[in-house]
């Protein structure tokens, strides 16, 4: 059973419900009215007998007879029995019991005359009121038929009404291919359900359409960065063997395939970090964390690899508890980030070196990575972080712009803060915010 045809069914069974129960409450309350009346009419006539005894002495029980006989009041298969106090038949006038109608109806009460009271019984069968009782019956039993028809038939109509703005977004939805991200719903007023549906899923759309973007970029990239490693590898090799070289020659070509290997190695241990801090965060191993000794950790790594470069580290406030120098994340993760970091710094520097700010209070914990380098031209700002994109000012310069772009997803992946402000040619200037261990917060 689709939508459709369960929204009809429940309108159907909501209105016929409601019918129904609309029909039975009036039956039920005119067959009560029908007999309260017709219970009064009894009585009526059975006063208008006793009055009639009582008070006209001329009138016997063979005239009293003749007159309810002729009287245009009289019920249908009418018999009134009257009774005196003590029980002697005053007057009836019952007829053959063979031809007693069905239903017979019958009230009995005592009426006083005078202080004389009378026990009164009057029988008889309301036709009218049966007939009539019985014609509101089929009336609504026809109705109830009819109405649950239409209901059924209303509630096709208007849920296919209801329905057909998500039946074109189906149909929409439909058109929407891997070569067609681009296309997106109509979001009609914006202001209902089924537009609130459309908004959602053309932001679903927007990052899908992004992440596929970002996923072409990235195997294009990859593929450039890990190819230039491996062809000058391939090309130093095939040159060397084509004869046969003298010790230095060697030595020059191991150097020059060290280095290569070397920067293959670095993409390929960027790549798997970026792999690594876009993961969920409950399958990493988490654990607090020192920030100053991590700092320093990467500066030593940063001049082990590096010895030309320099690193200085000051502490504008140093927290007076080990909590205030703790953060709660992934030791590696957040090593390579400020390694990174320092490296682009020191990279894109004449004088090779980066300082690193350190400044610390009971909200969080924010370092400033300061160089006076080539800088970045304004509008690249928001594209560095993009994965292999590299500034159009330092493509001359090796590298693979993958050192942002992780960073950028390490700290988000710590809930941190990461914010670039560049001058071109005067130098950058990384500032990144981390939030405190929860006992300290």
């Amino acid at each position: 059973m689709n939508i459709r045809q369960n929204l009809a069914l429940k309108f159907c069974l909501i209105v016929a419900s409601l019918f129904l129960l609309f029909a039975f409450s009036l039956y039920f309350f005119s067959s009560s009215y029908r007999q309260s009346g017709f219970n009064v009419r009894l009585k009526n006539r059975g006063t208008t007998v006793v009055n009639l005894l009582t008070d006209v002495k001329q009138i016997d029980n063979t005239l009293l007879k003749s007159i309810n006989a002729d009287t245009k009041n009289a019920l249908f298969n009418e018999t009134i029995s009257v009774y005196d106090q003590n029980n002697a038949l005053v007057y009836s006038d019952s007829k053959d019991s063979t031809n007693r109608q069905a239903n017979i109806e019958t009230c009995n009460f005592t009426y006083s005359v005078k202080d004389k009271p009378f026990k009164v019984i009057v029988s008889a069968f309301d036709k009218f009121g049966l007939d009539n009782l019985r014609n509101l019956k089929i009336i609504l039993v026809v109705g109830s038929l009819i109405a649950i028809l239409v209901s059924y038939i209303a509630g096709w109509f208007f849920s296919g009404l209801a329905l057909n703005p998500i039946s074109k977004i189906i149909s929409d939805a439909n058109e929407i291919t891997v070569s067609k991200l681009n296309v997106r719903l109509n979001e009609g007023n914006r202001k209902d359900e089924i537009a609130q549906l459309s908004i959602t899923f053309n932001k679903v759309l927007d990052r899908l359409e992004k992440g596929f973007e970002m996923q072409r970029a990235f195997v294009s990239n990859a593929s450039h960065e890990l190819r230039t490693p491996l062809t000058s590898i391939t090309g130093h090799i095939e040159v060397t063997l084509k004869k046969e070289r003298n010790t230095t020659d060697y030595v020059e070509l191991l150097k020059s395939l060290l280095s290569d290997i070397r920067s293959l190695s670095k993409i390929s241990n960027n790549l798997l970090d970026l792999a690594l801090a876009t993961t969920d965060v409950g399958a990493l191993k988490l654990k607090n964390i020192r920030i100053d000794e991590l700092l320093f950790s990467s500066k030593e790594k940063l001049l082990r690899n590096f010895p030309e470069y320099k690193a200085t580290i000051s502490f504008i406030s140093f927290p007076e508890e080990e909590a205030g120098l703790t953060v709660f994340g992934n030791e590696p993760l957040m090593e390579s980030a400020f390694f990174n970091v320092m490296e682009n710094a020191c990279k894109y520097s004449e004088n090779r070196g980066v300082e690193v700010v350190f400044s610390g209070n009971k909200e969080g914990i924010e370092l400033r990575f300061k160089d006076s380098g080539i800088g970045i031209p304004a509008t690249e700002l928001t594209k560095i972080i993009d994965p292999f994109y590299r500034a159009t000012n330092a493509r001359s310069i090796p590298g693979s712009g993958l050192g942002l772009s992780l960073t950028q997803k390490i700290i988000e992946l710590h809930k941190g803060i990461l914010q670039i402000h560049s001058v071109e040619k005067k130098g950058t200037e990384i500032v990144i915010v981390l939030p405190l261990i929860p006992s300290v917060i």
